[in-house]
């Protein structure tokens, strides 16, 4: 969807940017391009899209799929725990913005109409 590839090219532009001003060690040595974390930053993306067009259905595996991701680059030495734990969020808040601009009665995905359950209710 179009939030995901503005999603994506956000995300990706603040981890360059952020891998090359940082300059950090990956635990293996491989490179230095190791802070923040990409795989786990673009899976949050997708999984906090997927979770505003689609709810908590589609929303609860995405983000446990993200999660798996994040934590296996920590497993595999690719990443430190603080490198995973930066990503996360940042895909996560970026997910988010770019999902805003479809907050519209109709979903941006389908053209169907959401129904809506009015903020009094889920108090």
């Amino acid at each position: 969807s179009y939030s995901v590839a503005q999603g994506f090219i956000i995300t990706n532009g603040i981890n360059g940017g952020t891998k090359l001003a940082t300059n950090r060690t990956r635990p293996d040595g491989t490179d230095q391009r190791s802070f923040l974390s990409g795989h786990t930053s673009n899976s949050f993306v997708v999984a906090s899209v997927l979770a505003h067009h689609y709810g908590w259905k589609a929303g609860v595996p995405a983000f446990a799929v993200a999660a798996y991701i994040g934590s296996s680059r920590f497993h595999s030495s690719k990443h430190f725990v603080t490198d995973v734990a930066a990503g996360a969020p940042l895909g996560l808040i970026v997910g988010r913005t770019v999902s805003k601009r479809y907050r519209g009665d109709r979903d941006s995905l389908s053209g169907r109409t959401r129904s809506r359950i009015p903020r009094r209710a889920c108090l």
